[in-house]
């Protein structure tokens, strides 16, 4: 079974759930950019902290795979969804938003040096690395700096759907269709472990370059965060339960 054709899916389809929320409330679009991106994006740090403890390397394996299709492809959905709430859409400037966003600039880079062979060179991994360790603390302060407490009171709504949706409904979802797609329980089991992830912390850098409400992404990040401790426990044990048996 292809690996990453359930979370397409599941990504798809909750796309369109959402373009049907939209309009029937009718959120502002900066606050229903933050709604989408609580609900597509994922936190790629702690995804491979619960997958490594809970699947060892097969997990951590099967979610590499994951990762280089699925980043550049929230990346995109993203992206795409902030041009589109623009005064003036047009294909051509949700094109050159695409072309000029740094995340997905950064992924064509690194699918490039990967199929090309020609890899970086050994001090610019050590540079990476470092960069690396610093970028979750960095976007985690960002996070803590943008969130407005007050704010997050006017747009309860937001705040309750993206921990709905992302946090319940899409481990839910998933839990399904690896049900009737698949036999293989690591797969399985990793597949809905990294639908039910946090949603990202970069999401909120995004935000920020990008014209959305950066305030109320950096409550729906913080929020997900938090009650993502509670959740993925019980996420797992559903699991054991379901599959396992």
């Amino acid at each position: 079974m292809d690996i990453t054709g359930p979370m397409l899916v599941l990504t798809l389809l909750f796309t369109a759930v959402l373009a049907g929320l939209q309009r029937l409330i009718g959120f502002d679009w900066p606050v229903f950019s933050s709604l989408y991106q609580g609900t597509v994006r994922f936190n790629t740090y702690a995804g491979f902290a619960v997958i490594a403890s809970v699947q060892g390397d097969a997990g951590v394996a099967i979610l590499a795979v994951l990762l280089a299709v699925m980043i550049p492809t929230v990346n995109v959905l993203s992206v795409s969804v902030f041009a589109l709430g623009g005064k003036n859409i047009s294909w051509r400037g949700v094109g050159g938003n695409l072309l000029k966003n740094p995340l997905i600039i950064a992924c064509a880079l690194g699918l490039f040096l990967n199929l090309s062979g020609f890899g970086l060179p050994t001090l610019l991994v050590s540079v990476a690395d470092l960069l690396a360790a610093m970028a979750l603390p960095l976007g985690v302060l960002c996070v803590g700096a943008g969130l407005q407490l007050r704010r997050l009171k006017v747009t309860s709504t937001a705040l309750i759907l993206s921990c709905l949706l992302k946090l319940l409904l899409m481990p839910l979802a998933m839990l399904g269709l690896v049900w009737w797609f698949t036999e293989d329980t690591v797969v399985a089991i990793t597949l809905i472990i990294f639908s039910a992830l946090p949603t990202a912390p970069s999401a909120y850098i995004l935000s920020r370059q990008l014209g959305g409400d950066s305030e109320v992404m950096a409550g729906i990040i913080s929020i997900q965060t938090v009650m993502a401790c509670l959740s993925l426990p019980v996420i797992l044990m559903i699991c054991a339960e379901i599959l396992l048996k």
